[in-house]
């Protein structure tokens, strides 16, 4: 039997799908950026971030987590799960989270501070995210107390 061309393209592209379809795994996320910022704001194609920090106030509304995974050829749901881990070091949240990998590889996960208890815990803390067990991203980052206006 005689390949041409076109029987040659419609079978890798077959095989592209075949692939895509039956659940082809990565078995490594790559992380291409992470940082901890103030503010992210989603407008249609395009992202914007505020400047990464690591030291926030406790009059600010939060401390956002932004992390940017490499594209991968996926289509399954990753769950993320993410750790805050309070002064002293004990986990004060868990959380899980969820993207839709080859399509979004965008994450954004944030702690409420101003008007919740993590307004009056200052000091050092830290943000792990993992995919199953695997660490990819832990950044530290401080609270500093607001200082009350002058009378």
């Amino acid at each position: 039997m005689k390949i041409d061309a076109a029987m040659a393209a419609r079978g890798f592209l077959l095989l592209l799908l075949g692939g895509l379809l039956g659940g082809c795994t990565v078995n490594k996320m790559i992380v291409s950026e992470a940082m901890l910022t103030d503010n992210v704001d989603y407008s249609f194609l395009s992202t914007s971030t505020g400047d990464e920090r690591s030291v926030f106030s406790t009059d600010e509304e939060k401390v956002t987590l932004y992390v940017t995974l490499k594209p991968n050829m996926t289509g399954h749901t990753r769950t993320f799960r993410v750790l805050w881990y309070q002064p002293g070091g004990e986990v004060y949240r868990l959380q899980s989270t969820h993207t839709q990998l080859g399509s979004n590889t965008q994450v954004v996960v944030w702690l409420d501070v101003k008007g919740h208890e993590p307004e009056e815990l200052p000091g050092d803390w830290r943000v792990d995210f993992y995919l199953r067990n695997e660490l990819l991203v832990s950044k530290d980052f401080t609270l500093t107390q607001s200082t009350p206006p002058e009378t």
